[in-house]
């Protein structure tokens, strides 16, 4: 069982782990490569001390997330000289997010992939431009913070790979992998790629095939009960979800954390 660290991660995404990143670290077993499958915002990447594994990895489905971790851990302050260039306005995250003009390179496609995850209401893009009457894009053009990040991704491997792929390719006795999975909820539309029953289906028929050790978290649904019998299932305490500025509470949803060990 490892201690958590103080670190939060630098970018804002749907279903991130900032509540329960502290709780699944600490169930961490011993192990020599961790390994986080769907890597979204990375919280609890940024949780974990880097020191308990031999080797770390990051992978994400999403090619401009994945960018955006490339760029952050090379060229930080890159990233936030674009930044500075910016306004802050419903026609520039418009035009960033309808992809008007197309990026001169990786660097521009970051920004702009940062500017519209981080001035969206909720951080979710697809749900538009969120208004706030804080400046925004000050927490955008922190290089401090951003190479403090840049340091903790230094030694981690950044991958764009199908969940199959990249655990087959690094399933070992000594790996660990975290999986933080889209979440199958009927009749929602939460995420921009929602796991229908059949790809949960899917997911666990593979987990059952590794060699490696996993902790899964999801939504506290019956049918995944159900499909993770066998395992060993912990509930969590029900988590507040906020989709706007002012913290209003959307829902209040209880998640679990499944494991092999």
């Amino acid at each position: 069982m490892q201690e958590c660290i103080h670190m939060r991660s630098f970018i804002g995404w749907v279903g991130g782990k900032s509540c329960l990143a502290g709780k699944i670290v600490k169930l961490f077993p011993a192990h020599k490569t961790y390994v986080e499958v769907f890597g979204g915002a990375g919280w609890v990447l940024f949780k974990k001390d880097p020191k308990i594994s031999r080797a770390e990895f990051y992978n994400d489905i999403n090619g401009d997330l994945v960018n955006l971790f490339r760029v952050v851990k090379h060229r930080p302050s890159e990233l936030v000289e674009r930044l500075n260039l910016v306004l802050h306005s419903r026609e520039t995250f418009r035009e960033f997010y309808n992809q008007e003009l197309s990026p001169n390179d990786e660097v521009e496609r970051a920004a702009r992939f940062y500017y519209v995850t981080r001035s969206s209401f909720g951080c979710v893009p697809w749900k538009g431009w969120g208004y706030s009457k804080k400046d925004k894009p000050k927490t955008l053009r922190n290089l401090e913070f951003l190479t403090r990040i840049s340091k903790r991704l230094e030694n981690v491997y950044i991958d764009n790979r199908s969940y199959e792929k990249i655990i087959q390719g690094l399933d070992s006795k000594d790996t660990l992998f975290y999986l933080d999975p889209p979440y199958w909820i009927e009749g929602e539309k939460f995420y921009q790629h929602n796991f229908s029953l059949q790809d949960t289906e899917q997911l666990r028929a593979f987990l059952d095939k590794i060699k490696g050790k996993f902790i899964l978290s999801y939504n506290d649904n019956p049918n995944v009960r159900y499909l993770y019998r066998g395992f060993k299932i912990q509930s969590t305490s029900p988590i507040h979800y906020s989709m706007n500025n002012k913290r209003k509470t959307v829902r209040r949803r209880s998640e679990i954390i499944i494991s092999n060990f």
